[in-house]
């Protein structure tokens, strides 16, 4: 089955400072505006402002949206929202600050907003970062923070991040999650990448014995340019009565990019 077909289009009408840019999903399904927003560069190229729709900048942007972080947060490819968007980008330091409407790309239904900011620190072998944001949603608000890491020790490239996040005013009250994810990737040799993967859940604190685990390992094939292979399993441990969450999945995939 085709996972995604996207068309990306870009246009500079100020060369270094003036920025059009469209992303389109076109499979599977109907068609769908994922980012259209105009961005606007200082002359020296240290700090922008854009609007339009975006996705909300927080945590780790892993391109798997059936990680973890990615799921608690909310904040996955497919959740683009109307807003804007400032930020710096000084030596190692990067920073970003958002007000969206926060409906993650549907209706909006209140007139609260979601805030939310990101900083990170930036090396040629590492890099450390912090993330939070506020979704004021009438009764139901949530509140997120998220840290996460990246090292490259020899062959191995690490990447690390934690998410926390506390919805109030569901019907059972405060609901308080975690997720976390560890991930190594080996360049075994030129194209061929190894990606091992583990992953914890928590969908709620204040209850034992509802945590989740799963471990991953994928085989990445760059043959030549524009095209990856992609063959994986992945083990799931949950609690014992749901049989999906103790599923293991095997996944070939094709990308090709043009």
């Amino acid at each position: 089955d085709p996972t995604r077909a996207q068309v990306y289009l870009e246009g500079k009408p100020i060369v270094d400072r003036l920025t059009v840019y469209l992303d389109q999903r076109f499979a599977p399904g109907a068609a769908i505006n994922r980012e259209a927003y105009a961005m606007l560069w200082t002359a020296g190229r240290s700090a922008y402002v854009k609007a339009g729709r975006m996705f909300f900048p927080f945590g780790l942007r892993i391109e798997d949206d059936t990680a973890f972080i990615r799921q608690v947060s909310g904040t996955t490819f497919s959740s683009s929202d109307d807003g804007v968007e400032s930020g710096l980008e000084i030596g190692p330091w990067s920073a970003q600050v958002a007000m969206t409407n926060g409906a993650g790309g549907g209706a909006e239904t209140n007139r609260g907003k979601q805030v939310g900011s990101l900083a990170s620190y930036v090396q040629p072998d590492w890099r450390v970062g912090l993330s939070a944001a506020t979704n004021f949603n009438g009764n139901a608000d949530r509140r997120m923070q998220s840290a996460f890491a990246g090292l490259r020790t020899d062959v191995v490239s690490w990447l690390a991040s934690g998410v926390y996040v506390i919805d109030d005013g569901t019907p059972s009250g405060r609901l308080r999650q975690w997720a976390t994810l560890l991930e190594g990737n080996v360049e075994a040799a030129k194209g061929h990448n190894l990606k091992l993967t583990y992953e914890y859940y928590d969908p709620n604190a204040d209850l034992r014995e509802d945590q989740r685990e799963r471990t991953s390992a994928v085989w990445e094939y760059v043959p030549f340019q524009f095209t990856q292979f992609r063959l994986g399993v992945r083990k799931n441990n949950g609690i014992p009565q749901n049989d999906a969450q103790n599923a293991t999945e095997v996944f070939l995939q094709w990308h090709a990019f043009f």
